[in-house]
């Protein structure tokens, strides 16, 4: 959702430049009194990151894939599925199991409407850089949008590097999937990443 910001912004002033930084502290929700199974796997699972971005509008001189296009979309009566509660012992992390079935269930028609704007479909994305919420997220992801395990490598060597540091994971994605250079220009590629609300943040990159 950043990157939807920062296009926003930039389609405003297209001869700007936009530094964007994703600061993710997740260890902060840990609490030693917690023993529930979501702080528990939370701790497991979430590590912290930061990472930043410099991005720019269509009359500036820098040169890079384009943002095409962006969407959000929030699922009603889904705020027990992620977020935090604030307590007075600090941020106690919500983290339902529900979310695998969720993204199976959902993901696909929220994918495809996305892409109907740009006049795209599923088969038309040569590259899919997913948030990796965890293992069974991105299993969940395959299902849905009917791909080979194959087409996340990239997420999965992330999660397996790194864990999963929110917003910032989705960042090292794209980090690295432009690092390997495995893509001809032209392609397009789907940014996807998955928030509390319970909310999925699409973006559409031209290579």
């Amino acid at each position: 959702m950043g990157l939807a910001r920062a296009r926003d912004i930039l389609l405003g002033a297209p001869q700007a430049k936009l530094l964007l930084i994703n600061v993710e502290l997740c260890s902060l929700t840990f609490s030693f009194h917690d023993f529930s199974k979501s702080n528990l796997v939370a701790t497991a699972l979430f590590s912290d990151a930061v990472t930043s971005a410099l991005l720019s509008g269509a009359d500036s001189e820098l040169a890079g894939a384009e943002m095409i296009d962006s969407a959000e979309t929030t699922w009603p009566d889904s705020l027990d599925v992620m977020g935090w509660n604030l307590r007075s012992d600090g941020m106690q992390v919500v983290f339902s199991e529900r979310i695998p079935r969720i993204v199976e269930e959902n993901m696909r028609e929220c994918v495809d409407t996305f892409l109907q704007s740009s006049s795209a479909k599923i088969e038309d994305v040569a590259h899919i850089l997913l948030h990796p919420g965890g293992r069974k997220v991105l299993e969940a992801y395959c299902k849905a949008l009917e791909i080979a395990p194959e087409r996340l490598e990239i997420s999965c060597d992330i999660l397996r590097k790194y864990g999963n540091c929110s917003s910032a994971t989705v960042m090292l994605v794209l980090e690295e999937f432009l690092h390997r250079k495995k893509y001809q220009p032209g392609d397009l590629a789907l940014i996807s990443a998955l928030g509390p609300g319970f909310s999925a943040g699409n973006v559409l990159l031209e290579l």
